[in-house]
């Protein structure tokens, strides 16, 4: 059987041995039709491999490319430049601290072959499993069946039509304040139509993220996603689908422990928050959101401590969260 040829395409950032890592767990077990393509956003040092891994590729017939961006172009714009590197058919997106599972390969090919049509195929993650196979054909079928916010915005479980979602590459770039252009890449896919498979396969084991910049300040940001170019119903299912993923008690946590080191950066993560929940909320969440970012305010970090035992009584999962600046790990 022929298979379509893929590219596994990792952008990563200052985290060289994270990638070494994966790349080492990985290149034994790919067949000859894959590709390994790397966007080093500047890395210091620079992203280099053993001999060995190198050997091991080129014994496997892998082709295996390391770009480095001479300057530091921010991680959406990092993503989106794979897309302009790619030099295959299909480009499957990975994070470079989510190690891949080799022996789906096959299987991935076998969708291809089932759905050479689609725009793209989204795969099913720890986030969000997929019990069956099956196509959203517009972006109403996107949110109605793709699943959870935070398993649609997993970029590890994309593969993409390079072809045909390169055109989209302009509104990915017009979202990378949102921190989701790979997610902006499907939404507009979707609403002109382009077919994108949901598949039960699960391709990739997530691992813990490091700590980076503010969840909250992030998780704020992809509401920008709403200023894609949507009817009015469009933007309100997608406002509906980022609000539901919305972990308030995580946001109050996350900006009153920060607000212990930074309080300037708490205080405009607060304001942020409280504008996303006047515009964006909706419900009872809406005003328990509210209440908490008040309380937060009055109170800084005291509460903390019985709010933590409280999120893992509800969350069944502890609060961890160290705090650095969302501008240093860009």
């Amino acid at each position: 059987m022929n298979r379509a040829r893929i590219t596994i395409a990792i952008p990563t950032f200052n985290r060289v041995e994270t990638i070494q890592a994966n790349i080492a767990s990985i290149i034994g077990g790919l067949p000859s039709w894959v590709e390994i393509l790397i966007c080093d956003n500047a890395s210091e040092p620079a992203v280099e491999f053993d001999p060995e891994i190198w050997a091991t590729a080129e014994a496997k017939g892998v082709r295996m490319r390391v770009h480095r961006n001479p300057a530091n172009v921010g991680a959406p714009a990092n993503i989106l430049r794979l897309f302009e590197l790619v030099e295959t058919e299909w480009l499957l997106l990975l994070g470079d601290d989510d190690p891949l599972l080799p022996e789906q390969l096959d299987s991935i090919a076998e969708c291809v072959a089932r759905h050479p049509e689609s725009a793209i195929f989204k795969f099913s993650s720890p986030y969000g499993q997929y019990e069956a196979e099956t196509v959203a054909r517009n972006f109403v079928e996107l949110m109605e069946k793709g699943g959870d916010f935070n398993h649609l915005l997993f970029m590890s479980t994309y593969l993409y039509n390079v072809r045909e979602c390169r055109p989209y590459l302009r509104y990915g770039y017009l979202m990378a304040l949102a921190a989701a252009t790979q997610l902006a890449i499907a939404i507009m896919a979707s609403l002109e139509g382009k077919q994108i498979v949901l598949s039960p396969l699960l391709i990739t084991r997530a691992r813990r993220a490091e700590a980076a910049w503010s969840p909250a300040d992030v998780r704020l940001n992809f509401y920008h996603l709403t200023d894609l170019p949507l009817t009015p119903q469009h933007r309100r299912l997608l406002r509906a689908k980022i609000y539901a993923a919305h972990n308030i008690f995580r946001e109050f946590l996350d900006i009153a422990s920060v607000h212990a080191s930074q309080p300037a950066e708490a205080a405009y993560i607060r304001q942020k928050a409280m504008n996303v929940h006047r515009v964006h909320g909706h419900g009872f969440k809406r005003w328990v959101a509210r209440l908490l970012l008040l309380l937060g305010r009055i109170t800084g970090p005291r509460l903390l401590g019985g709010f933590k035992v409280l999120y893992v009584r509800a969350k069944g999962q502890a609060y961890q969260h160290v705090f650095t600046s969302r501008h240093d790990r860009l």
